[in-house]
């Protein structure tokens, strides 16, 4: 990633595509730190991470100029700290001054709607569910044993084949078409030479368009249900609430709880829709078009309960 990424600016294409951070997130206790602590050992031998307290704009710079091509990894990362110190690191697009820098990996207790879309875009989001049951002390004890011993016969061998395939199909002078398909297919293919049989539907090859298409599947329900045709203000007079197309504009009236927090969270909506020039401190205002398009429908009132019946 540090050459391609390096290419990418010296060429002045695309960087996003080609993110300097990953972002493993979701519930406590979904096996986040014992991921990425086996990905690591498979890798190295040994997990390089460091003590979140490290974890500030400083020494972020720092451990860039200095960790070389060796990946930087932060464990149980609070929201907080990645507000402060993470987002402008993440948004800065600028060539580090050195040859050699590393990638990021964050491991973080987070629901989808805790970052914003600047930090979506530019990052690599892994959303993961699956967690060992708190509840069933033996099953949790035998699948983390599991993991363990899985782990004590772990060595290298498997990321060095990777590692020396991927690099005879990189070309020095050309960006790869697409990193993600070249890499997770690679990965698939060593995988199915090694166990000599079909693969399960989730060790298969991954584009760079199949996941960013995907990165905002989480968003479009909550904010499909924000602009359902009930909640059209029309259906409640005098009162401003819910949401009202005004020419190729769409204003949504924002509520507020009794904390005064306001309902929804429009940090991960991408920020294209919408028009902050006119939004204010008590509504929203998006463009119409363009939230159709995201949301895939025509946005319309509800209709009246007496034309359910009226004769065509």
């Amino acid at each position: 990633m540090c050459d391609i990424r390096s290419l990418a600016l010296l060429q002045d294409n695309d960087v996003i595509q080609f993110p300097l951070f990953a972002v493993l997130f979701g519930k406590s206790n979904c096996g986040k730190t014992s991921l990425v602590e086996t990905l690591m050992i498979s890798m190295f031998g040994y997990t390089p991470a460091i003590e979140k307290q490290s974890f500030t704009a400083a020494n972020l710079r720092g451990l860039q100029q200095a960790y070389k091509r060796l990946p930087v990894v932060f464990d149980d990362i609070g929201r907080a700290a990645f507000n402060r110190h993470g987002k402008d690191m993440i948004k800065n697009e600028m060539l580090p001054p050195v040859r050699e820098y590393p990638v990021f990996i964050l491991s973080m207790n987070a629901e989808p709607q805790s970052f914003p879309d600047e930090v979506v875009k530019r990052s690599m989001m892994i959303y993961t569910t699956t967690a060992l049951p708190p509840h069933n002390e033996e099953r949790r004890q035998r699948l983390q044993g599991a993991i363990q011993e899985m782990r004590r016969e772990l060595t290298g061998h498997f990321y060095r084949r990777f590692l020396a395939e991927l690099t005879d199909r990189l070309d020095d002078e050309r960006l790869p078409r697409d990193w993600l398909a070249l890499s997770s297919g690679l990965l698939s293919q060593i995988l199915s030479d090694a166990a000599g049989e079909a693969l399960p539907d989730w060790c298969r090859e991954l584009t760079w368009l199949g996941y960013a298409g995907k990165r905002y599947d989480r968003v479009k329900p909550r904010l499909g249900y924000l602009f359902r045709p009930s909640a059209y203000s029309g259906s409640v007079t005098g009162v401003l609430n819910g949401w009202k197309i005004e020419g190729n504009k769409v204003i949504v009236w924002e509520q507020r709880d009794v904390f005064g927090r306001i309902a929804f969270e429009w940090d991960d909506v991408p920020s294209t829709l919408i028009d902050e020039d006119a939004s204010d401190g008590g509504r929203k205002v998006l463009h119409k078009l363009r939230l159709e398009e995201f949301l895939d429908r025509r946005l319309h009132p509800a209709r009246p309960w007496w034309l359910r019946w009226k004769p065509v």
